[in-house]
């Protein structure tokens, strides 16, 4: 094809220079004279010859400088079309601004995964595209490297226009002119949902619970961490939710894991729909945990901690069948509590522990409480020297009928007289001998 646009340039040129030179010779001879025209001497038509063949010469270079402009320009034109058909193909994103960050123009791929259009972004820089989920250091990293190295490469999450959050994987450069100056920058990037997506398996089963999808243990006590360092930040209050609902082993138990798991996502799901927008947590088996910001007055959390029983408390249908389940809440609130984040679980979780034992549904943590515990603590790590120390002691109790008052027999009796707590009520005894069998 560019073998025969020469060809046209070319017989279109020699044509037009036969013409012009045919033109200049006639405009000669006239100019000679009419009257003198056979008069004219042999000098006179050399050099009417010789100026036509110049004149022919000069013609041939013009049309020479026209066609290879012409070539030069038709291929700038395929390059140009060539380069816009990469353009508009090419899988990934593609974003030019200008030096003060401007959008200038984009490709269908940017459209596509962004679901922007060109005429809502021209003029605006690419930071429309910001989920909010980087730091602003992380900005100012990514500008000092590509201002050192001329580009930058790495994973950014970005958001779309519908407001949905994705990685995508971004290569940005620095364009300069001749001078040295930047121009512009040119940014490529592609879409990593899928490819995260597929990583993502193993690490959503790693940090989550797969039957909830709540953060496991572990990750909620790092978003507490980050939280309460946030509240110590904006010296704000909040409260720690310890929900133990034990009941599921027995369900699972007696009717199998099928009812139990199923009973487990119904709970999850109403917990999650009362503290919407809340950071929730399965931490075990058993137990949930919610972050509330909201709550953090002794009399407000307990209130809720009742509401949140009633909730509990409501009958789960499965299968056609009607199945009820109860629960414990114990309850921190920071700073009060705990001025770290595993100090707030440890207490939070004594609170709930110490409700269990004495037959309550929920329990604040508090100074008395704290006592208790530490009391029953002690006094486990201690009953089990208690006989090595000889510190049970066996008493005889009478027993009379009161209507005779006779002697009808004897009860024996063992106390604890422990070296530094004193005698030990029989009833306490008696409860922690039963607990450790």
């Amino acid at each position: 094809m560019p073998k025969t646009r020469d060809k046209t340039h070319l017989r279109d040129g020699l044509k037009f220079a036969i013409v012009f030179t045919t033109t200049y010779i006639v405009i000669g001879i006239i100019g000679i004279s009419i009257a003198n025209i056979f008069v004219a001497t042999h000098k006179e038509w050399v050099f009417l010859l010789i100026t036509t063949a110049i004149m022919f010469y000069i013609s041939l270079r013009f049309i020479y400088r026209d066609r290879e402009q012409i070539r030069t320009l038709v291929d700038q034109q395929l390059e140009l079309t060539i380069y816009k058909s990469i353009f508009d193909q090419m899988h990934e994103g593609l974003v030019i601004t200008n030096n003060k960050e401007e959008i200038i123009t984009i490709n269908p791929s940017f459209t596509e995964m962004t679901g922007y259009k060109e005429n809502e972004v021209i003029g605006k820089t690419p930071s429309i595209l910001s989920s909010g989920l980087h730091s602003r250091e992380f900005y100012t990293n990514l500008k000092k490297e590509l201002k050192k190295n001329g580009r930058w490469h790495g994973e950014i999450i970005n958001q779309r226009k519908n407001g949905q959050i994705f990685p995508e994987q971004l290569s940005i450069s620095e364009i300069r002119n001749m001078n040295g100056v930047v121009t512009n920058y040119i940014g490529v990037f592609t879409d990593i949902s899928s490819q995260r997506k597929a990583e993502g398996k193993i690490e959503f089963l790693t940090h989550y619970d797969s039957y909830t999808r709540l953060p496991k243990f572990s990750l909620f006590m790092k978003h507490l961490s980050n939280f309460l360092n946030d509240q110590v930040a904006n010296k704000k209050k909040f409260s720690l939710f310890i929900v133990d609902t034990a009941k599921l082993k027995t369900l699972n138990a007696m009717y199998g894991h099928k009812v139990g798991d199923e009973l487990l996502q119904i709970l999850a799901i109403r917990i999650q729909t009362r503290y919407k927008g809340l950071f929730i947590g399965r931490i075990n088996s058993k137990e949930f945990a919610i972050i509330n910001p909201n709550l953090y007055e002794a009399e407000a959390v307990q209130k809720e901690a009742e509401n949140l029983l009633q909730e509990i408390e409501q009958p789960f249908y499965f299968d056609g069948d009607e199945y009820f389940l109860s629960a414990t809440i114990g309850i921190g609130i920071y700073p009060d509590h705990g001025m770290t984040a595993d100090e707030l679980y440890k207490n939070a979780t004594l609170a709930k522990t110490a409700a269990k034992e004495v037959g309550y549904q929920f329990q604040l943590f508090g100074d008395e409480l704290l006592a208790k515990v530490r009391r029953k603590v002690l006094l486990e790590k201690h009953l089990i020297k208690a006989i090595e120390m000889n510190e049970l002691q066996l008493y005889y109790q009478p027993q009379i009928n009161i209507k005779t008052r006779n002697l009808i027999g004897l009860e024996a009796l063992i106390r604890w007289n422990h070296s530094t707590l004193g005698m030990i009520s029989l009833l306490n005894l008696y409860l922690w001998l039963r607990k450790r069998g």
